[in-house]
């Protein structure tokens, strides 16, 4: 009973710890709000800090903001196409851009990088579009 006991400790351990160190999956939906970002693109804490404030402003809605890093994605995933910083809501980058595949990973060029009112009114654009 022991060897059992200790057996399935160790398969129970193993599968905690496998689970623990997979990246979150993004959730799917018009209800998540993605960041796409690289550490080292000069917008992507602006970006950031502009999605933060314009998701407060919009006191009703259920969004959530999840950052990924683009560095932590597969290489055959699709969000490798935008570059960095990129909002996502659902599946679509929320300022109409479409993915580039195979680009690479890059940063994207913002001049200026989109306010949180921007955000907001892109946000409620699309939850209200037919």
């Amino acid at each position: 009973m022991i060897r059992a006991t200790g057996r399935l400790m160790h398969l129970v351990l193993v599968s905690v710890t496998m689970v623990a160190c997979q990246q979150d999956p993004v959730p799917a939906g018009d209800h998540t709000l993605t960041l796409l970002y690289l550490p080292e693109c000069p917008n992507a804490a602006m970006m950031r800090m502009n999605a933060n404030s314009a998701l407060a402003s919009l006191h009703g809605e259920h969004l959530q903001l999840v950052n990924v890093d683009l560095n932590t994605l597969p290489g055959n995933d699709r969000r490798l196409g935008w570059g960095s910083p990129t909002l996502l809501l659902g599946d679509s980058d929320l300022f109409d851009t479409e993915p580039v595949p195979g680009a690479g990973i890059s940063c994207r060029q913002w001049d200026p990088v989109p306010s949180s009112s921007d955000i907001a009114r892109k946000i409620k654009a699309r939850e209200t579009a037919p």
